[in-house]
C-alpha cells in the first residue's frame, strides 16, 4: 500500500480500473526534488525497500526495520528521520511528479550512477502512483529458466515485486514478451490488456528482507532477455505490464487464459 515498501501476499482481492485495491495507493516524496523517494536511487533510498506497510481506518500504518510502528501525524517526521532527508507522504500524483532511476549498469561497475528521470503512471489513470501500469505480471516459467541457468537466487519473486505470478510450469522463457497488445482472460470476469515487457531496474539487485544483495540480476536478466522498449531502447526485461479492460476479483488459482485477438 505504500510505493516501494514490502508486499503483502492476498488470497483474493479487487482489481478495478486503477489496479488492485490498495496498491501503492500512498508515496513519499522528497521536500528537495519534489520526487517519489523510490530505491531505483539506491544510495538514498534503498532503505525503503525494508519498511512495509498496512492500511488501517483508511490510512497507512508504516512498520520500520526495528518493529517501530508509525502512523498518523508522526509518519513524515518518522520517515525523514529513517531516510535521513525529509519526506511527504502523498497518496495522488499530480500529472508531472517524477522518480529518479539510476543506471544498474554503471552500479554494477561500481561507478557513479547514471541517473535518469522519468514521469510515472504513464501507462494508468490520472493520479496513480504506478512506476507505469497498473499490474505487472510474471510467469512462473520465467522464473524458472533464470534459477536453472543462474541460481534460486538471481529468481525470487519478491526481487521482482509483482502484483500477480501466473503458474506456468511447462511453460517457455520470457513467453511474456509475445503477449503484448493481447489480452489476459482472468479468473471469471477480470480482463487484462498487456501493454508491453517489463524493463528492469536496480530494485532486483538491492537487498531486501529475506533477499541478499546482487549486483549481477539485472545484468543477467539482460543477457537472456534484452528488449527494444519505445523512448527507453533495448532493456533488460522480465515480466510484462498490463492494463484492465474489465475489472473484477482475483483469486490464487483462478484459471489464466490468453484470448483470441479481438476477443
Amino acid at each position: 500500500p505504500v510505493k516501494s515498501m514490502q508486499g503483502i501476499d492476498v488470497d483474493v482481492t479487487m482489481i478495478g480500473p486503477d489496479g488492485m485495491t490498495d496498491d501503492r495507493r500512498f508515496a513519499f516524496v522528497d521536500h528537495e526534488t519534489g520526487k517519489i523517494a523510490s530505491p531505483k536511487l539506491p544510495h538514498r533510498w534503498g532503505k525503503i525497500l525494508h519498511c512495509r506497510a498496512q492500511i488501517k481506518g483508511g490510512q497507512p500504518v508504516i512498520f520500520l526495520p526495528d518493529g517501530q510502528e508509525v502512523a498518523g501525524d508522526d509518519l513524515d517526521t518518522k520517515m525523514s528521520e529513517y531516510l535521513g532527508r525529509q519526506v511527504k507522504l502523498t497518496n495522488k500524483s499530480d500529472a508531472e511528479i517524477e522518480i529518479d532511476s539510476a543506471d544498474p549498469e554503471s552500479l554494477q561497475q561500481g561507478k557513479d550512477p547514471d541517473v535518469q528521470s522519468f514521469t510515472v503512471a504513464q501507462g494508468s489513470p490520472q493520479g496513480s502512483l504506478f512506476d507505469f501500469a497498473p499490474l505487472h505480471l510474471i510467469a512462473s516459467s520465467t522464473l524458472d529458466h533464470i534459477a536453472s541457468l543462474a541460481g534460486e537466487e538471481f529468481a525470487q519473486v519478491g526481487r521482482f515485486r509483482p502484483n500477480i505470478v501466473i503458474d506456468l510450469p511447462d511453460g517457455e522463457a520470457f513467453q511474456e514478451n509475445q503477449w503484448t497488445g493481447q489480452q489476459l482472460a482472468v479468473g471469471d470476469t477480470l480482463r487484462l490488456n498487456i501493454i508491453v515487457p517489463t524493463p528492469r531496474c536496480a530494485i532486483p539487485t538491492l537487498e531486501q528482507p529475506g533477499i541478499s544483495a546482487n549486483k549481477f540480476v539485472t545484468r543477467k536478466i539482460g543477457e537472456l532477455n534484452k528488449i527494444p522498449i519505445p523512448e527507453l531502447g533495448d532493456m533488460p526485461c522480465l515480466g510484462a505490464y498490463a492494463s484492465i479492460v474489465q475489472p473484477g476479483d482475483v483469486r490464487v488459482g483462478d484459471t489464466v487464459s490468453l484470448l483470441e485477438s479481438g476477443a
